[in-house]
């Protein structure tokens, strides 16, 4: 970045940002080789984007995500990972976004994996565990220092859970427990029994394994397949890499398949020697999903999630 480039516009508003303002964002950089017509806009926890139809990704950051540390991780980890991941072409200059061409292929079919041979499930579970393996050795201790990749999941410092880019002080389990009060009156003993079982996993050394360098939001939404059922093709959004636990990159799992669930455990532990806490997941995802309701200030939805949940 420049020095004559105006700090003030270096980011974007935190909501209601709609895809005119971010059109018109990518537009001030005058830009000839973006064509914006037909653009459609995706949101997320950490980033905003603008989809083109002749194959670019703008990438916003929301307010307080360490934009120029993601973007230093993907250089990281360029070639150092078995799949494609996003290459940034170039950055904004006069707001914050970062422009890489669409990583293309399929998107993971739930139903087709029902239909799917043993054999084409081992496939896609070994890809998944390749990469997962390849991530979580791929940079040295030194360079992830040098990088400040934070901690995160299962680590000596707290575990902290939420994924977005300014989580709540303090442990997860005291942070539930201090908002039980809001929570349906049906919910609270569910969710004691909850905190309960994360703090031992998650904060009191439960859950077994090295720190490793986690990409930490790994899920069917940020990767593409070379078919519905098929091998892992591309994989992006690195704004949450933390440090901690194998684990923690099974979570995002275990509000799908079963059998995908545990065959990506055992295909992951035969590739690395290290275990992967089937249960662990679980519960940590159960735990983000009601950390999730009380920050966007819908605790009621917390008793349907209680009811899924069914018997533990």
């Amino acid at each position: 970045m420049s020095a004559a480039e105006p700090p003030a516009a270096m980011t974007i508003p935190e909501a209601g940002h709609s895809l005119a303002d971010l059109l018109a964002l990518a537009a001030a950089e005058g830009r000839d080789d973006v064509d914006p017509t037909g653009a459609v806009l995706r949101t997320g926890w950490e980033n905003l984007v603008l989809e083109t139809r002749d194959g670019w990704i703008l990438r916003f950051p929301r307010p307080g995500v360490d934009f120029e540390r993601e973007l230093a991780v993907l250089a990281a980890v360029a070639g150092r990972l078995p799949v494609a991941t996003p290459e940034v072409v170039w950055t904004g200059r006069r707001s914050r976004f970062a422009a890489y061409r669409r990583l293309t292929g399929a998107g993971f079919d739930p139903a087709v994996y029902e239909r799917a041979s043993t054999a084409e499930r081992d496939r896609l579970t070994l890809s998944l565990a390749d990469f997962l393996a390849a991530m979580h050795t791929c940079l040295s201790p030194t360079l992830i220092a040098e990088l400040g990749i934070p901690a995160a999941w299962g680590s000596a410092v707290g575990a902290e859970l939420a994924t977005g880019p300014e989580p709540p002080e303090g442990p997860v389990s005291e942070r539930l427990a201090a908002q039980l009060p809001l929570m349906p009156s049906a919910a609270r003993k569910p969710v004691e029994a909850l905190i309960e079982e994360y703090a031992r996993a998650w904060e009191d050394g439960g859950v077994q394994g090295p720190e490793v360098l986690l990409h930490n939001d790994f899920h069917a939404g940020n990767f593409v397949l070379d078919a519905p059922v098929g091998v892992l093709a591309g994989v992006w959004d690195f704004s949450c890499v933390a440090r901690g636990r194998p684990t923690a990159d099974l979570r995002y799992f275990a509000d799908g398949s079963p059998d995908l669930l545990h065959r990506l455990a055992d295909a992951y532990e035969r590739r690395t020697g290290w275990p992967m806490d089937v249960r662990a997941a679980v519960v940590a995802l159960r735990a983000e999903n009601v950390c999730d309701e009380l920050e966007l200030g819908h605790p009621e939805r917390i008793g349907r999630l209680a009811e899924e949940w069914g018997t533990p």
